[in-house]
């Protein structure tokens, strides 16, 4: 219901829920339930209350789908943006949301929105384990345990807050603040201006398991150990990170192309906008006596430069390896063993 007032419109919405399902979804597309309790709009401020029970991560692909296919002369695609990158499953999430946006220009917006994990698990596609000379296709699931997003303010300051939790890709979380301004003369609302103050934390912990051969390109098998730790500063526009990332057992291995690397690890260190990769080593097949070794350290980093008057970034990346009998390739038809010193520099487009 709604009337007119001098002070402007007013306008009550009674507590309601609604059940939606995209029109073109299949039976294992479940419906999404919507409700909220009694939401307002007096004076030119909004007030609204609710949840979301049942959203399912199928949702992505179904909805891409029917957007597809009622785009003006869109072709329309067999797969949604989640099956094409490999990913399925039945995971559920439930949301929950408490907005209120104040009339006056100097009161900063307040929300409360959350999204977490109800049931269900992530499907991943992968090309077989590390050591199977197939290229046999299996979904691996991921034993969802967690998943849960958080973004609250209070006054100015907004805060989020992720974590992850799972068998299989390991576990994350991160915890983040910024802060919001008040209008200004580009801006007529609260927003996040590229001067905001940014902090927080991230840390990540991804078990030994051969599902990682997802991120690597088709033919390619990837194994191995992560743990990162990360400390953010700065601003908006310039965040910086502090922190370290190390690797173990890493494990590389193409079946085309007869590549095969095992016993690797890695230590690294983030400063600022500069990584510094302080040990790097890879071990061919057989081990250091049969295969060789291959260690490398180095640094990059993407630095602001002054360009024809104008501020711009370019990379700047120093590497420095070296292999001992390194066996880098055992196809019967190309078997290569490399040994020697390797220096390299990239200064923005010239390499050295």
């Amino acid at each position: 219901r709604w009337q007119s007032r001098p002070s402007g419109l007013e306008a009550e919405l009674d507590a309601a829920s609604l059940r939606l399902q995209p029109r073109r979804a299949g039976s294992e597309v479940s419906a999404l339930t919507i409700a909220w309790e009694r939401s307002s709009w007096q004076s030119g401020a909004l007030q609204t209350r609710g949840r979301l029970d049942g959203l399912p991560l199928a949702w992505i692909d179904a909805l891409a789908l029917e957007a597809a296919q009622e785009a003006p002369n869109g072709a329309a695609r067999a797969q949604g943006p989640l099956a094409r990158a490999g990913l399925g499953g039945d995971l559920v999430f439930d949301g929950r949301w408490d907005l209120f946006l104040p009339a006056q220009a100097a009161q900063p917006p307040r929300f409360n929105l959350g999204l977490q994990r109800r049931s269900g698990d992530l499907a991943v596609q992968t090309d077989g384990a590390f050591d199977e000379n197939t290229t046999r296709c299996q979904r691996v699931q991921a034993g969802v345990k967690q998943a849960q997003l958080q973004l609250t303010t209070d006054g100015p300051r907004v805060s989020a807050q992720l974590r992850w939790d799972s068998e299989q890709f390991g576990e994350a979380s991160a915890d983040l603040t910024s802060a919001l301004s008040p209008p200004d003369d580009r801006h007529t609302a609260w927003h996040w201006a590229e001067a905001a103050p940014v902090a927080g934390r991230l840390q990540a912990s991804l078990p030994q398991v051969g599902v990682w051969s997802v991120l690597a390109p088709p033919g390619w098998r990837v194994r191995g150990s992560l743990r990162a730790e990360a400390v953010l500063s700065g601003t908006r526009a310039d965040p910086r990170f502090n922190g370290s990332l190390q690797a173990d057992d890493l494990a590389l291995r193409s079946l085309v192309n007869g590549i095969v690397f095992r016993g690797g690890e890695l230590r690294a260190t983030l400063a600022g906008e500069r990584i510094v990769i302080e040990r790097f080593r890879l071990e061919g097949r057989g081990g250091p006596e049969r295969g060789g070794v291959l260690q490398a350290s180095g640094s990059a980093e993407w630095r602001r430069v002054l360009r024809d008057g104008q501020t711009v970034r370019e990379p700047l990346i120093e590497l420095q390896a070296t292999a001992t009998r390194l066996r880098a390739s055992t196809r019967a038809d190309r078997r290569l063993t490399v040994t020697g010193d390797l220096r390299a520099r990239l200064e923005g487009r010239a390499l050295q």
